[in-house]
């Protein structure tokens, strides 16, 4: 039934209490908005109310959830490409000269504008999960235009707020360091954690990558000839990690994602609304575990001095 957190974005943040939250919601129909997009309007972002307990901000154990509506105009690139190539071809041909990259920029935004009106609109939910303890938000999604409209809103609800994205200084070469020193033999290079068996290195500067999936890699051994990689330019991008049976995958970017929890046992509840929010506080708990466990091992203090505060545009 619990289909969040198994992707999602990290933030440190300092946010309203769920009653004003809900309070300013709930006196804004501007950010409950779920009418179709207007002709011109390419994507919106929107509080929408939980399918399963029916409210705009969910209580949990040490926090609460967030739901957003996104509504997204689709346009393939391949028709946008089709469409300005065909432009620039007859200026080119009528006006016997060459169409600059400004000028074919210009061409793809008229583009877009001509064909929003006819587009398709694709409906997606993402979900919010914050601890009001730790001043985690965990976002479940990846991509940041994404991610951060959860925060967007809430600022445009409440007027202003307090955040920052967790980040580890020089974290990818970190991991790199720690994966070198593990084929090296050190046993003690991902700290509490075990090195799972997905990996994938990246070279950046010719962009080459390497993956392996459902691979070993024992510390002090080297049987694929990693640290050869490494020592050409090749950093770790993804690499999935494991806490005392939970495993998932950490990105450069301080992603966590393939998050995998064991089923639990059989358990009888009353309402589809006490299940849910059962398996949303045990994930809750189990991200803010990873979290700070990762923060441990990379050294890393929180809050983050230079935190700013986000105010509604």
């Amino acid at each position: 039934m619990f289909k969040q957190l198994k992707n999602v974005s990290v933030y440190r943040a300092s946010l309203p209490a769920p009653a004003d939250l809900e309070t300013a919601i709930e006196g804004n129909e501007s950010l409950t908005r779920n009418d179709p997009l207007d002709s011109n309007e390419m994507i919106r972002f929107s509080f929408q109310r939980n399918p399963v307990t029916s409210r705009y901000v969910t209580p949990l154990l040490r926090g609460y959830s967030l739901c957003v509506l996104v509504q997204e105009k689709i346009l393939p690139a391949a028709a946008i490409k089709s469409e300005v190539d065909r432009k620039v071809r007859d200026i080119e041909e009528q006006q016997d000269r060459a169409v600059g990259r400004k000028e074919r920029l210009q061409i793809k935004d008229e583009v877009i504008m001509e064909l929003l009106p006819r587009a398709l609109t694709k409906e997606r939910t993402i979900y919010g999960f914050y601890d009001s303890q730790e001043k985690n938000l965990f976002v479940d999604n990846t991509t940041e235009r994404y991610s951060s409209a959860v925060l967007k809103l809430v600022c445009m609800a409440d007027g202003k707020v307090t955040t920052s994205t967790v980040h580890i200084s020089d974290q990818k070469q970190g991991l790199t360091t720690r994966l070198t020193a593990h084929l090296g033999g050190d046993v003690d290079a991902f700290g509490v954690f075990d090195l799972g068996s997905n990996l994938r290195l990246k070279n950046e500067e010719d962009g080459d990558s390497v993956t392996f999936k459902d691979t070993e890699f024992p510390c002090g051994e080297d049987e694929y000839q990693l640290l050869d990689k490494i020592k050409w330019g090749a950093r770790v991008h993804q690499i999935q990690l494991d806490y005392k049976g939970l495993r998932f995958t950490l990105t450069d970017k301080f992603h966590i994602k393939g998050v995998f929890v064991a089923e639990p046992a059989e358990v009888e509840f009353d309402s589809a609304e006490e299940e849910w929010l059962t398996e949303a506080n045990t994930r809750v708990f189990v991200l803010n575990k990873i979290v700070e466990k990762l923060c441990e091992m990379f050294g890393y203090e929180a809050p983050v001095p230079e935190m700013k505060e986000q105010e509604a545009a």
